[in-house]
């Protein structure tokens, strides 16, 4: 494993890497998680609950990750905020990073129930307007169906990372 994490002795690594085969060899042998590795992160604490709400353990990149972010947090006494430590700094008109993931949320499903009309076997295809307007009356939303369609173009033209 490479890289190095503050405060944490090669021992503790090595440890964590030892448990994590063993549990990938007797518990996890058939998800192929050792495939993916390093499994590296731009939202560590995101991919950390993607783990747990799988009751999966997570690797020890991420355990390590995680706690290296929290160490440089420390040392900056009180300089910024665990946000902005994990995520970043707020982008002004978007928000933090909760707020920013919680408006892709809604063009990302959005753009899912269009695949999933597109291929139904409903003789009367309804309009994208009309299935961003149900999406948003259900959701309690008082957002134009309009906008919510603009941001799912914009979503779709913006190239991949």
């Amino acid at each position: 494993m490479k890289g190095k994490y503050l405060d944490i002795n090669e021992q503790t690594i090595n440890e964590l890497e030892d448990a994590w085969k063993y549990l990938n060899k007797h518990f996890y042998s058939e998800l192929n998680l050792e495939n993916n590795r390093p499994m590296e992160s731009e939202n560590p604490l995101g991919k950390l609950a993607y783990f747990m709400e799988f009751g999966i353990y997570p690797p020890p990149e991420l355990l390590l990750k995680i706690s290296e972010i929290y160490e440089v947090y420390m040392l900056q006494a009180g300089k910024v905020d665990l946000e902005e430590s994990f995520y970043g700094k707020p982008i002004k008109g978007i928000g933090n990073f909760s707020g920013r993931e919680a408006k892709k949320q809604d063009v990302k499903f959005l753009e899912i129930t269009l695949s999933m009309e597109a291929i139904g076997n409903k003789k009367k295809k309804r309009s994208q307007y009309e299935i961003a307007e149900e999406y948003l009356r259900a959701k309690g939303s008082d957002e134009d169906p309009e906008h919510l369609l603009r941001k799912l173009r914009r979503y779709r033209n913006k190239p991949a990372n």
